[in-house]
């Protein structure tokens, strides 16, 4: 954006790349270079471009998949509702963040309901017993 002096702070962006670029380990070529983009919050947005663009490696990044276990060097700042994403763990973000990418079967835990309800709760924390009765409704 060229005209940053004018924007509102981070809290009022649901997501903010600052400055992004993100290069997988073993490759020098950046799946992300200097990417400065700012979704309001209430907009729906889509990502478009060709195989390779960078638009699932941008998505990883809003929830901190990028780069806590897709490994590589990571540059610049992303945050949504104005938390920085870098110091929040993956469950932490799991609240404010969810994605579905293109090939939706290689993102599904099991093939059962139960488990995979389990899985969800057991990352974000939650008790055995607030998952029996999550599973049991």
């Amino acid at each position: 954006m060229d005209d940053q002096a004018n924007l509102p702070d981070d809290a009022s962006a649901a997501i903010h790349f600052e400055n992004l670029t993100f290069t997988y380990k073993r490759t020098d070529r950046p799946a992300l270079e200097d990417v400065n983009l700012r979704i309001e919050t209430g907009r729906f947005v889509g990502l478009i471009g060709r195989n390779g663009a960078g638009k699932s490696t941008l998505a990883r990044c809003v929830n901190g998949i990028v780069p806590k276990f897709a490994k590589g060097k990571l540059a610049g700042r992303v945050s949504v509702l104005g938390r920085d994403v870098s110091t929040a763990s993956v469950a932490e973000m799991t609240p404010s963040v969810g994605i579905v990418f293109q090939d939706f079967e290689t993102q599904i835990f099991s093939t059962g309901l139960t488990r995979e309800i389990a899985f969800v709760m057991e990352n974000l924390g939650r008790s055995r017993e607030e998952m029996r009765a999550a599973v049991d409704h």
